[in-house]
């Protein structure tokens, strides 16, 4: 096996305990392959630490004891390597290593394995965008200062990336931001068109600074039959508790979150969705004879069935039909 010399170093130095953790790792999975190991320890784990050339010792060393644990972790899960069923993973951590050593340096593990967490939340996510992501961070890179600065200035990418689900805790975090990573991830004329931004979106969840409020309207269609790539496998009903949208088809539940950069679907246990109800509708809003009726607005629902109810919360409106797997959403304002 081709590798660096200090990485030679530390497998020879470590090799007693290194062959015991992959010993227990092949016993887990089975279907774990020694030489797409060391394909990753040469062409993955040694080029992170050539990263850390200018790093101290303890860096150094972290990277390779956390990288070791989590290439065979890794691997054996299928989620890196030639059959990768997560194969933005290793990719975003070379792009971190390139752009932002000095943060990857700081602590190896935590970086490594949150970047990984992260793009299996992607690969989860119907619809989540990860090149946007990618792209996000790569602008922020060059102000990212420590791994506290990284972690939230990916969730906040990450919720505008199709996330939806990280939302209110991406927002609660990006106060913790200083302006100009602020700028860097929200955009504006300067930081402080950056910081109002991010009030509006703390404030109205359908809010986007490239699409001017338009009043009630149909914002997005949300499920489809499972038969056909969806989620659901009958026509969705809804109701909201403790303002969460909860979606219930057949015996499954979810939760769902949902706003002007994507949705999300979560299960969540059956019993919830009992003690929700439907919610009034909007004062001027009104459903009858298959029609949705707002302040400037009409829906015709007629080509999904009609109407067969609805789920009210203070910024969205969901609309279950009897002839579709699908929801419809709208925004109130």
């Amino acid at each position: 096996m081709s590798v660096s010399a200090p990485m030679q170093d530390w497998l020879r130095a470590q090799r007693s305990e290194l062959n015991t953790r992959y010993a227990a790792a092949r016993h887990r999975w089975p279907q774990l392959d020694g030489e797409a190991f060391l394909a990753y320890l040469r062409g993955t784990l040694d080029p992170l630490l050539h990263s850390l050339a200018q790093a101290p010792e303890a860096a150094r060393r972290e990277l390779l004891d956390a990288g070791y644990e989590l290439g065979l972790r890794l691997l054996g899960q299928e989620l890196i390597g030639s059959r990768a069923r997560v194969p933005a993973i290793v990719p975003i951590w070379r792009r971190v290593a390139t752009r932002a050593p000095q943060v990857l340096a700081q602590a190896p593990r935590r970086v490594l394995s949150a970047l990984a967490n992260a793009c299996v939340h992607f690969q989860a996510t119907p619809g989540a965008r990860i090149g946007e992501w990618l792209s996000a961070l790569d602008q922020a890179a060059p102000a990212l200062r420590d791994v506290d600065t990284l972690l939230r200035a990916g969730q906040l990418a990450a919720w505008r990336a199709g996330l939806t689900h990280f939302r209110d805790s991406a927002l609660a975090q990006a106060r913790h931001l200083d302006a100009e990573v602020l700028h860097l991830l929200l955009g504006g004329a300067d930081a402080a068109a950056a910081h109002e931004r991010w009030q509006r979106h703390q404030a109205d969840p359908w809010f986007h600074p490239e699409r001017p409020a338009q009043g009630p309207r149909l914002a997005a269609r949300v499920g489809n039959f499972r038969g056909f790539g969806g989620v659901f496998r009958q026509p969705p009903e809804v109701r909201v508790l403790d303002r969460q949208f909860l979606v219930r088809a057949g015996a499954e539940v979810y939760v769902l979150y949902v706003d002007a950069y994507g949705h999300s679907l979560h299960a969540v246990a059956a019993e919830l969705y009992e003690r929700a109800d439907s919610a009034a509708l909007p004062a001027g809003w009104r459903c009858q004879d298959g029609q949705l009726t707002a302040p400037g607005l009409q829906l015709d629902c007629a080509v999904y069935g009609g109407i067969s109810g609805w789920a009210c919360g203070p910024h969205t409106v969901l609309l279950s039909h009897p002839g579709t797997h699908s929801l419809s959403v709208l925004a109130r304002a």
